[in-house]
């Protein structure tokens, strides 16, 4: 089980003794969910106006990454899982990699959802097994879901998506100028 799976380069299994249950997959490699377009309502028209210029932007993914960890010894069990859980709450993001999916993923440590004790831990000499429910963020999405434009202008209804903003627009004393050549 070496090197299926580390966080910030550090192998999980060898270093903390620590597994990731396959079924997590699933959440990590669901899209994020977009965020709700602009709707308008008329009064005297029957469904919705939906804006469907404005390239859709995606809201930060949460959720739960259920881990084990296991120890030799209770003593191997609480070092583990001391540094493990020193790892995750280190300041920033942290990389997560799964070699099945060949796939580094960015995420912040959140706290824990849910702990199961799964063996007796006092002064145990067999091995000790924890399972835990991490609580995840994964802020920023691949840069296929992130739009290019710059600007979106709304005039009389009519939706322009600008790259680059500084050929329609010019700030001059304090005044904005809107050039429409």
């Amino acid at each position: 089980m070496n090197n299926l799976w580390k966080i910030n380069d550090i192998d999980l299994y060898s270093t903390f003794g620590a597994y990731i249950f396959k079924g997590n997959y699933n959440e990590l490699l669901a899209p994020p969910m977009p965020r709700k377009r602009l709707e308008h309502e008329y009064i005297d028209r029957d469904g919705v106006s939906v804006d469907t210029i404005t390239p859709l932007t995606y809201e930060a993914k949460r959720f739960n990454l259920k881990i084990g960890i296991k120890g030799s010894s209770a003593a191997d069990f609480w070092s583990n899982y001391n540094a493990l859980f020193s790892e995750l709450s280190q300041a920033g993001n942290f990389d997560l990699y799964i070699a099945d999916l060949d796939k580094h993923f960015t995420l912040l440590y959140e706290g824990v959802a849910k702990t199961e004790k799964l063996t007796p831990i006092e002064t145990r000499t067999g091995q000790v097994c924890a399972t835990f429910e991490i609580k995840c963020l994964e802020p920023l999405q691949d840069t296929h879901f992130t739009s290019n434009a710059d600007l979106v202008l709304v005039v009389n209804g009519v939706v322009s998506i600008i790259n680059n903003p500084s050929t329609v627009f010019t700030i001059t004393d304090d005044k904005l100028y809107l050039n429409l050549d």
